[in-house]
């Protein structure tokens, strides 16, 4: 604001590095008048003289953030997961494909999926018993845990199972929004490429491009199942599971694994129907009797296989 008034506000005047005198101009207001009155006119105002110590001019050191620079590598993996996910363009026409909870209810075999992958040795019983048994199964694999133990993946995909999408961080994708859906699914495949190899990915996408959503969050999401086909995937679900069947209603921290495991083998078993896609995980409940799950199975007339197998 310009004009009188501004004689009349409090003013100081220093070079605050080095020792200077301080002049604090005091405002006089005239009797009679009103604090508010309009312009009012100025009068002399008095002065008070400060002598104050020289103030040491202070420091600063700034790093900012965007001096911290990402390594190629991670520059790299992040251009190439938004180019995996900007290919899916959603401005394309796709079909969208409902969660498959059943195979061919017509013909006597189970698909075998399992999920997740943080126990290596559950992943090691597992490869170990299908292996013995000539089985191969479907794994929906989380592709954080796919760096964790590459080696043992790249042995699955020699045995001949099948790794799908689990995402890459096990996210929720009902949480999620359809470009961020993408973008996960992206990431996996980056990882299954660093992996098990770029031409494994390209033949997933082409001849088994299954995802299983985790927790089966957005089986029933127009937006969810939208983003998923955009990506080029078809979600596969389960007709059981051992979970929320029974390891649900144990106290797994301190309860023995064996009784636990056995409960986990008799109900797989008991209810395996023709077409049944069964859900284990790579657990020690789910993998301690899988030896004794494949040979109920297999008595009771039912082939364990892969999902591609039950859908054909």
């Amino acid at each position: 604001m310009n004009g009188p008034i501004e004689s009349q506000s409090h003013q100081i005047k220093a070079d605050a590095r080095k020792a200077s005198t301080y002049t604090l101009y005091l405002p006089q207001v005239a009797k009679g008048k009103e604090a508010n009155s309009p312009t009012p006119t100025p009068t002399p105002a008095s002065t008070l003289e400060i002598e104050l110590p020289p103030t040491p001019e202070p420091t600063v050191i700034l790093k900012s953030a965007s001096t911290i620079k990402p390594t190629s590598a991670v520059i790299a993996q992040e251009e190439l997961v938004e180019e995996k996910a900007e290919a899916k363009g959603s401005d394309m026409e796709v079909e969208i494909c409902r969660p498959v909870f059943w195979g061919d209810r017509n013909q006597p075999e189970v698909a075998l999926t399992f999920d997740d992958g943080f126990s290596a040795q559950a992943i090691q019983t597992t490869l170990e018993v299908l292996r013995a048994n000539n089985i191969q199964g479907t794994f929906f694999v989380i592709g954080s845990q796919l760096k964790a133990h590459p080696d043992l993946w790249q042995q699955a995909v020699a045995d001949g199972h099948q790794i799908c999408n689990h995402t890459y961080t096990h996210t929720y994708l009902s949480s999620l929004s359809g470009e961020e859906i993408k973008k996960e699914l992206a990431r996996w495949e980056v990882a299954a490429g660093e992996v098990l190899g770029e031409e494994y990915v390209g033949k997933m996408k082409q001849e088994f491009p299954y995802v299983r959503f985790p927790g089966g969050a957005g089986h029933n999401s127009e937006g969810v199942l939208e983003a998923v086909a955009e990506a080029g995937y078809r979600p596969i679900a389960w007709s059981q599971e051992t979970y929320a069947a029974v390891l649900k209603s144990h106290d797994l921290k301190n309860e023995a694994v064996a009784p636990i495991a056995d409960e986990v083998r008799q109900h797989t078993v008991n209810a395996a129907q023709n077409g049944a896609i069964i859900l284990l995980h790579f657990n020690s409940w789910d993998t301690l009797y899988l030896e004794q799950i494949v040979e109920g199975l297999t008595k009771k007339g039912l082939t364990p296989t892969s999902v591609s197998k039950v859908l054909d």
